[in-house]
């Protein structure tokens, strides 16, 4: 009986584990289908939703001509970014852009003068600092001996490198190129492969570059522009603008932006939806390759075996000259391609009064001007600017007329020998000549015939330009 009763209970314990099981599978089914329903209905809530933005967004463009509206925008801003930055040296300021270059001093610009137009145009080349290290104060400016063309390498030819210029690579003329970079380090141009070759040859580190100058008032201006709630007034949805991108890159012979620029669409208790209008402004300017001749005819930006360009050699004449160094294979390609010339404008801020505020060394800077002829905005050239700080002319060592050189010392000469002063300057001003206070001016190119020398002179022969700026030379003679 006890064995009857107890199969009896092991068979409806079965039977009560087969009901679970059954509403167990039934429980998941409805979950799915309950699920399966909500997903169906989201889903199309989510197209029925996007349907509608759509329809809202199709409808924006169309009847507000936004789209045409900030196309033209870019197009504007764009050039006017190009304009403002080459006739200020590359730079764009703070004052007329947030994000802009902020100006240290007025020395650190030449106000000038353009079309009408005031510009701050910042300096692509300083004067050196009398014994700041590599330089030497007259009379031995600007370094020990005669004038060369190429000092670095003569010395270390002759392996007195260390002992007169010390261990940094030789700028005569030059501090260092103050003339803005081209690109930013990490900029649109940045290309992040190993051994890869950068495509500017300028980079900045710290955002100081064309490139960021104009990205910052492309962004700006284009804000500026464009009164975006012209566009959704009467509209019956919520429409803004979300925060604008925009990147410049800068090719050999064009300037391509691009700008993404979101619209933001909100309905009633929904997130926010979206769209995106992408721009893309290209103008056929060569900034590049005018920027590029403007580093190379400075001279700084050049390797240790590039000695041929403004700041580096006092022969070379930068309106005239070309350093033929612009493709580092070649020391013959020239950086001043068909359609682009230099020209100078000498102390512009001479009685100027919008120089009054610097002092007289600053009035006697020039301006450097290359135009491109075949880089033009809206038809006009292409002009880009820098400033030149007016340095000191260079007295060569005196010498007579069999090629004796001296220097601060004294020479023997024959009764009836002439000497010969030669003195150049980096600025090609033109210069004064004293010798123990009797003055003349060389009108002659540089080379002053002092005439028959006769007794035993104790000469002072000074050199200066039209601000004052000297060298010097104190020669004994001795006459046989």
């Amino acid at each position: 009986m006890n064995k009857k009763k107890s199969v009896t209970f092991h068979k409806l314990s079965g039977n009560l584990k087969s009901q679970i099981t059954i509403f167990i599978v039934l429980g998941i089914v409805i979950l799915i289908i309950f699920g399966l329903m909500f997903f169906i209905k989201n889903s199309t809530s989510e197209i029925v939703l996007e349907k509608k933005i759509n329809k809202i967004y199709g409808d924006f463009l169309s009847t507000t001509g936004v789209k045409e509206y900030i196309s033209v925008c870019l197009d504007r801003v764009t050039k006017d970014a190009i304009l403002l930055s080459s006739l200020q040296g590359g730079k764009i300021y703070d004052y007329q852009v947030s994000g802009g270059y902020s100006i240290g001093s007025a020395e650190d610009v030449l106000p000038f003068n353009y079309s009408g137009f005031i510009f701050n145009v910042s300096y692509g080349i300083e004067k050196p600092v009398p014994d700041g290290g590599e330089y030497l104060s007259p009379p031995f400016y600007p370094y020990s001996g005669r004038l060369l063309e190429d000092p670095f390498n003569e010395h270390i030819t002759a392996g007195r490198y260390e002992s007169v210029f010390g261990k940094k690579k030789l700028n005569m003329y030059n501090r260092y190129s103050s003339l803005t970079s081209l690109c930013n380090y990490y900029g649109s141009n940045y290309i992040n492969i190993s051994g890869a070759v950068r495509t500017c040859e300028t980079i900045s580190p710290i955002n100081d570059s064309i490139q960021e100058y104009l990205t910052v008032f492309i962004l700006n201006r284009t804000r500026e522009c464009i009164n975006f709630e012209q566009f959704t007034s009467g509209t019956r949805h919520n429409i803004t603008e979300g925060n604008i991108s925009a990147s410049v890159l800068i090719g050999d012979n064009n300037i391509f932006v691009t700008m993404d620029y979101p619209v933001v669409i909100t309905l009633k208790e929904k997130p926010p939806s979206v769209r995106f209008l992408d721009y893309t402004s290209e103008l056929n300017i060569r900034l590049k390759r005018v920027h590029e001749l403007a580093i190379h005819l400075i001279g700084s930006g050049a390797t240790e075996n590039k000695y041929q360009a403004d700041a580096n050699n006092i022969f070379f004449n930068l309106t005239r000259d070309d350093p033929h160094d612009c493709d580092i294979n070649s020391i013959n390609q020239p950086c001043i391609f068909p359609g682009m010339s230099v020209s100078r404008v000498r102390d512009p801020c001479l009685s100027n009064s919008l120089c009054d505020d610097l002092d007289w060394h600053h009035s006697h800077s020039d301006i450097i001007n290359i135009t491109d002829t075949s880089s033009r905005i809206d038809g006009v050239p292409l002009t880009f600017l820098f400033a030149v700080e007016n340095r000191a002319p260079a007295l060569n060592n005196t010498r007579d007329l069999n090629g004796r050189y001296f220097l601060n010392g004294r020479i023997e000469v024959t009764a009836g020998d002439n000497i010969e002063i030669f003195a150049l300057d980096p600025d090609e001003d033109d210069l004064s000549y004293s010798i123990n206070d009797a003055n003349f001016i060389d009108i002659g190119g540089g080379v002053f015939t002092s005439g028959a020398v006769s007794d035993y002179l104790n000469l002072i022969i000074n050199i200066t330009d039209n601000e004052g700026l000297y060298d010097y030379q104190q020669v004994d003679i001795i006459v046989n």
